[in-house]
């Protein structure tokens, strides 16, 4: 039976994307679906989810990350294995305490006034209602988990890895604790890790303050930008090569305004040309200060409390006052004395805290701390031997730059939301004091064993004290918490049932890639390296993928205060989850940033919309994707029309590229890659072609071509589906059962990919349908130029044709070809110039024939060279001012990232444009 023609570009405008019509019944399906009748697969795969906050909302780095996650985790279900996502929830220890302290002094009350009990049931109480939102606003995403694995880090089986974790550091010799300088935010009064600090430029002042050597009227200056910590020093420290201060080094200085005796030291790690080259030395409030004091022995003074106010070693005037007011009246006194004798504007980095956005204080506290030099040694190990394998090689150099300078960590937090410390401090009750009051430093393991007892329990932690002192002893648990990085640290093992010996710890480890941003290699990936390395024996991951950050489609920081910021949820609403992913797939380069804007989604929702109406236009032809798809597969025989043959022979191909480029985890060119085949090739191409031969005279080739296009969309959905999952899902269900006859096809994530390319027999049939698609473009883009109406019929002739079987292609596909570019007549010939001898109008050649068109009476030839002429001309001028700019190094240095790229941007187009024109020009000219 012969169809009626249907235009699928009208079919476009009309068949909107309708993706809230089936988006939540897909996500149940996802979300339930999960990996059960895959367990059995002898291949296994395991990637465990990066665990967002607790306290999070989805941002596009948590939907960039994921979406490449979910990919991969369906592509490689799709490929035969049984592959495993674990999800997860960091209990995020700061941010969790903050909000729910907010939430108490709402309520009139305070963490302090409940107690930590009953504080921790608050906190408890917070997560079940409000800690969720973040894994169903992922669930909301599609992402194939398996939720009901969901993990949290402050799970019973999570802290029993923790517990287990630290008692072995603890009994390696690599955890100990300390009295040395932390990062303090008084705001929290808690440590903080670099990560939770950040450090921006402000206005600050040099002040010079005058230092006499004792019982002499010589003296050093000495710059600062802390004049009150001058209560704090201990020496004054000069490069020994700086001669100007030789004569000074080992005799006595005078602190101002007290007196003080200091020594005079030298040291190299003194810059000679920064400030006046002398440095006053506060061993307790800088970690540079720190490291000269252990050098020199010196003595540490602390003079400030937990709120970074003055305690009492400063002078009686200047206690209980913030610093910038002690600041003020130190300035004061100096002035009055003498001893201030230059201020001079600067711009200096301040710490401040990421949470509280207090200035951050470094101090003098007890702590735990790692030792991590050994650790990092054999995570470095595991990737010098290629154990583990960072995909982006510049970022493996940055690795090794930061583990081989790694300090020692401080693992301890001032709070009491999160892993408590299972250390237990004796108490002499006879003597009224506790044992562990003292510094206990890690060269004196002794006398740490006597004042704290590492153990799982309070009881095992009794009996050990017992067993040392000969009697039973009151023991306190300490009262810090982990860093939450220690249990993130875990997280690759500790998911799989670590320490146990469990079966997913033999099947599932080592994971085997890690997804995660670079800007946590070091503060995360480093530490899971550390600890899988040192606790499991195995680096924890066979690959580490890091994706970009994401900036605004200006190339700026997104941040709530310059309102930049996107949520990803909103535009998920809006243009669909898919058009989200597949946005975020399209910029996901190997690079450090990336920008974003809305137009990106727009163009994503563009092309999905261009499947959905190839879906229509399928539905409206009764083309049944299970029926015809099936039918194609079982064929032994190939395809009698020779442009069935070569989209099977492309579409194989593609199928196999596009294994290729997920394997090597490529996201960004599978994304473009399938896009544009789908869109150039299979939508723009083969389906034009695929109307003529389904509406033709000849039955079957009508049957064979729905059958090719129904086998071709089907693996083209597969191939899709990973990235955007809602949309084919619905596409190929609705289309398995277009005559509501078959059962309900299973998911596409539990279907197999696409089989690959083998046949060879059929290449001439592909290469002469490009030669088609040249001809047809070529045409087209000289209707374009001299913008000739469609309406209008063309006279064309395709002479030197090389090929005897060309010929026969293009003949045989007559009547197609006219009505793809509207000809009242078409000639094809072997011959050279002769047969377009009498044409009057365009000559356009191409590498495997020339294409004469008759224009006579249809274009004015000198009105069109004149034109072609001015706007060669005017386009020309355009690319030398451009290219004049960019060679401007001034304006390269000082104009704003996204400027320049635009000009560069620019440069292409208009280059393109006189190529084209030019092209144009010579097609008339001859």
């Amino acid at each position: 039976m012969r169809h009626s023609y249907v235009s699928f570009c009208s079919m476009t405008a009309e068949m909107p994307y309708p993706f809230r019509d089936f988006e939540e019944k897909w996500r149940k399906i996802f979300e339930n679906g999960g990996r059960e009748p895959f367990k059995n697969r002898r291949k296994k795969f395991c990637i465990t989810m990066p665990p967002p906050n607790v306290t999070g909302r989805l941002h596009l780095g948590h939907i960039m990350s994921s979406t490449e996650q979910d990919i991969v985790i369906r592509f490689k279900s799709m490929c035969g294995y049984d592959a495993m996502w674990i999800p997860g929830l960091d209990h995020a220890g700061i941010a969790t305490q903050m909000m729910v302290e907010k939430e108490l002094q709402k309520n009139g009350t305070s963490r302090k006034h409940l107690g930590r009990e009953k504080f921790l049931e608050k906190v408890w109480e917070w997560k079940e209602k409000y800690g969720g939102f973040i894994i169903e606003q992922m669930k909301r995403m599609g992402f194939l988990a398996d939720w009901s694995s969901l993990k949290f880090t402050m799970d019973s089986d999570i802290n029993k890895a923790v517990t287990k974790s630290f008692i072995e550091l603890y009994k390696r010799g690599y955890l100990y604790r300390d009295l040395r300088l932390v990062n303090w935010d008084p705001a929290l009064q808690t440590a903080l890790s670099d990560l939770e600090i950040v450090s921006k430029e402000e206005p600050g002042t040099f002040w010079y303050i005058r230092y006499f050597i004792n019982n002499t009227h010589q003296h050093i200056d000495v710059a600062t930008t802390r004049p009150e910590t001058i209560f704090a020093d201990t020496a004054i420290a000069v490069h020994p090569d700086d001669i100007r201060y030789s004569d000074f080094v080992g005799k006595m200085a005078e602190v101002p305004l007290i007196g003080r005796k200091i020594p005079i030291v030298s040291d190299q790690a003194i810059s000679m040309n920064k400030g006046t080259g002398a440095v006053k030395i506060t061993p307790a409030h800088d970690y540079t200060d720190f490291d000269i004091a252990k050098r020199h022995s010196l003595p540490f003074i602390d003079i400030f409390d937990d709120e970074a106010k003055i305690n009492r070693s400063a002078p009686e005037w200047l206690f209980g006052l913030d610093q910038q007011t002690a600041r003020a009246k130190t300035l004061e006194a100096l002035k009055d004395s003498g001893h201030l004798v230059q201020e001079e504007n600067i711009s200096i980095p301040i710490p401040r805290s990421e949470r509280s956005g207090a200035v951050i204080e470094p101090r003098l506290t007890h702590q735990w701390f790692i030792d991590t030099k050994a650790m990092a040694n054999k995570a470095m190990a595991s990737v010098k031997n290629k154990e583990v394998t960072i995909l982006q090689p510049e970022q493996e150099r940055k690795f090794f730059e930061w583990m081989e300078n790694i300090r020692p960590w401080c693992v301890s937090r001032q709070l009491w939301w999160g892993h408590r410390i299972p250390a237990w401090f004796a108490e002499d009750k006879e003597n009224g004091k506790e044992f562990g009051s003292a510094n206990i430093g890690k060269e004196d393991s002794r006398y740490a064993e006597k004042n704290f007892f590492i153990a799982e329990t309070e009881e095992e932690a009794k009996n050990q004290a017992k067993e040392f002192f000969g009697k039973d002893v009151v023991l306190r648990q300490d009262e810090d918490v982990l860093d939450t990085w220690f249990s993130s640290g875990l997280w690759p093992f500790s998911v799989l049932g670590w320490p146990e010996n469990s079966l997913e710890m033999k099947d599932y480890y080592p994971n085997d890639v890690l997804f995660t941003g670079h800007d946590i290699l070091f503060f995360w990936v480093s530490r899971m390296m550390m600890f899988g390395c040192e606790l499991t024996g195995k680096a924890p991951f066979s690959k580490v993928y890091l994706h970009p950050l994401i900036r605004d489609e200006y190339g700026k920081k997104m941040s709530k205060t310059k309102g930049n910021v996107i949520d990803p949820i909103e535009l998920a609403d809006e243009y669909g989850a898919d058009a989200l992913r597949l946005s975020m797939m399209m910029i996901a380069t190997p690079s450090l940033y990336v920008r974003f804007g809305q137009r990106n989604v727009e163009q994503a929702k563009s092309f999905i919309t261009k499947i959905w109406n190839v879906g229509k236009f399928c539905s409206a032809y009764k083309i049944s994707l299970n029926e015809f798809a099936l039918a194609t597969q079982r064929s032994t025989e190939h395809p009698k029309w020779p442009i069935n043959s070569w989209i099977l022979i492309e579409t194989k191909k593609a199928a196999d590229l596009m294994r290729e480029m997920l394997e090597n985890y490529k996201f960004h060119d599978a994304s473009h890659y399938i896009c544009q085949f789908t869109r150039n090739i299979f939508c723009d191409w083969y389906i034009e072609f695929a109307k003529h031969a389904i509406s033709c005279e000849d039955e079957q080739t009508a049957i064979e071509t729905k059958r090719t296009l129904a086998a071709c969309f089907s693996d083209i959905l597969k191939m899709l589906h990973p990235i955007i999952p809602f949309v084919t899902e619905e596409l190929h269900s609705s289309l398995c059962n277009v005559d509501k006859k078959h059962q309900e096809p299973s998911p596409l994530f539990k279907q197999e990919w696409p089989s690959s390319y083998k046949d060879t027999d059929n290449e001439s049939d592909s290469i002469n349908v490009y030669r088609l698609m040249e001809i047809v473009k070529s045409i087209r883009n000289l209707r374009h130029t001299f913008s000739i109406q469609f309406s209008t019929p063309l006279c064309v002739c395709i002479a030197n044709l090389k090929e005897e079987s060309c010929v026969k292609f293009f003949k045989n596909h007559y009547e197609m070809i006219k009505k793809l570019v509207k000809l009242s007549s078409f000639t094809c010939s072997e011959k050279r110039e002769s047969s377009g001898k009498d044409f009057v109008g365009a000559r356009i050649p191409t590498k495997f024939c020339i294409i004469y068109v008759n224009l006579d009476g249809i274009v004015d030839f000198n009105e069109e060279r004149n034109r072609l002429n001015n706007s060669i001309q005017k386009t020309r001028t355009e690319i030398a001012s451009i290219e004049k700019k960019l060679e401007d190094r001034e304006f390269l240095d000082n104009a704003p990232e996204d400027v320049v790229e635009n000009m560069r941007s620019r440069l292409i187009d208009k280059t393109d444009v006189a190529q084209k024109l030019q092209e144009a020009l010579s097609a008339i000219s001859l």
